[in-house]
């Protein structure tokens, strides 16, 4: 169901939550939530959803948030249409196992900055950068991929990205899903995925 009369979200109490999954799902025409900060979030689990087609949204102040036991990040900006500008480059996913769907679709993404994201953990990276259609570079350098089953559609339909540091080294697992990691991505084709098609 679509929420289209929620504009505005101000947490005014300090909140504790476990899990964070669906919190704001398919308010369309949110715009601004204010006292993300009053959010501790150190027992937190999943953000599964979280802010999942906020596409009017405008910016996301999250630099506070502890992180440590957070384990699943599925579609958590999922056709956050308007964003320019996400950084999680302090969150801790050190646990997280899956990313599936992280950013597609942020259509306005410009800058995202993951910082030393760790991703030991993670088996599921497919469609994470998805339709990023206006971003033209991504530091995937701190990304760790050795755990990674699944790799589809990865960097889908980002049409104007042009440049990704840190993935000409991987070295993904010989059964991994690498469908149409690349399709209708202008990026240069890795040699390894070369190999791996043929």
């Amino acid at each position: 169901m679509v929420i289209i009369y929620i504009y505005k979200v101000n947490i005014k109490d300090r909140i504790h939550p476990k899990t964070t999954a669906y919190w704001f799902y398919k308010m369309h025409n949110l715009v601004k939530i204010e006292g993300l900060e009053k959010l501790d979030m150190s027992k937190c689990i999943s953000i599964q959803a979280m802010f999942n087609e906020c596409c009017s949204l405008k910016d996301l102040n999250m630099t506070n948030w502890n992180t440590d036991e957070l384990t699943n990040m599925i579609q958590t900006f999922y056709n956050c249409a308007s964003l320019e500008k996400i950084d999680i480059s302090n969150f801790n996913t050190s646990k997280v196992n899956t990313m599936r769907s992280c950013f597609s679709y942020c259509t306005s993404l410009k800058s995202l900055e993951l910082g030393k994201i760790v991703t030991s953990q993670n088996e599921d990276f497919s469609f994470m950068f998805q339709n990023l259609t206006n971003i033209e570079y991504l530091d995937l350098s701190n990304l760790n991929i050795l755990r990674g089953e699944e790799f589809k559609g990865m960097f889908q339909n980002s049409i104007n990205l042009k440049s990704i540091d840190g993935i000409y080294n991987w070295n993904i697992l010989p059964n991994s899903n690498t469908s149409n990691m690349f399709l209708n991505c202008p990026v240069e084709i890795p040699e390894w995925y070369i190999q791996m098609l043929e």
